[in-house]
């Protein structure tokens, strides 16, 4: 909770997409409600990497650029606290109302996480014909890209776009990954006694 040295919530995430029409990708939008969730600490911890000081908090409740100081910290929510509101109000609908695990329960068994989600569809005819909304959405969409960009060489991107646009790049062109990276997966695979092998499959 925002305020708070002992974490309570989780990262809590959301994920929604928006359809568009003839082809064009959709809006997705994948986010956490925290700045950053563990596991990215760990790959900063990993790689013996400092991490932004807005992350998360040390256990006393500090600031930290120390990734392994933050693990037992409360991670900071996004926006302050109205990211906390927008992840207390995300528990309530997908722990309380579910009747799944809540708060800091989710986190007493490494286990088993009995997590849970809420889903949530909108139909779009509900409100008006589909052509209506594919029209107005894309008026709106022309609006936010054209906006004049700060940087001229980054122009302002839908959410997803740059994952979309990164995923096919890597479908033909493969994944990169650090030597670190592979040395471990290698040694995971002769552990599980699996074949390794970086050649697409």
């Amino acid at each position: 909770p925002w305020g708070a040295t002992r974490p309570i919530l989780g990262t809590n995430p959301w994920g929604m997409a928006v359809p568009r029409a003839g082809g064009r990708d959709p809006i997705v939008l994948d986010m956490a409600l925290t700045q950053s969730g563990k596991g990215m600490m760990r790959w900063l911890r990993r790689a013996g990497l400092p991490m932004p000081d807005h992350w998360a908090l040390t256990p006393a409740g500090a600031r930290t650029t120390d990734p392994d100081a933050a693990m037992k910290g409360p991670l900071l929510p996004i926006g302050d606290y109205k990211g906390y509101g927008l992840s207390l109000i995300t528990d309530i609908l997908t722990g309380v109302l579910t009747g799944s695990l809540f708060g800091a329960q989710v986190f007493q068994d490494d286990e088993n996480y009995d997590v849970a989600h809420a889903m949530i569809a909108i139909d779009i005819e509900a409100f008006m014909e589909r052509v209506e909304f594919e029209e107005r959405l894309e008026r709106l969409i022309a609006d936010v890209l054209g906006a004049p960009p700060i940087d001229p060489d980054k122009p302002v991107q839908l959410p997803g776009q740059a994952e979309q646009e990164r995923a096919r790049h890597r479908l033909k062109h493969g994944i990169p990954m650090d030597p670190k990276t592979v040395v471990r997966l290698r040694a995971l695979a002769e552990e599980l006694g699996v074949p390794f092998s970086l050649e697409r499959t």
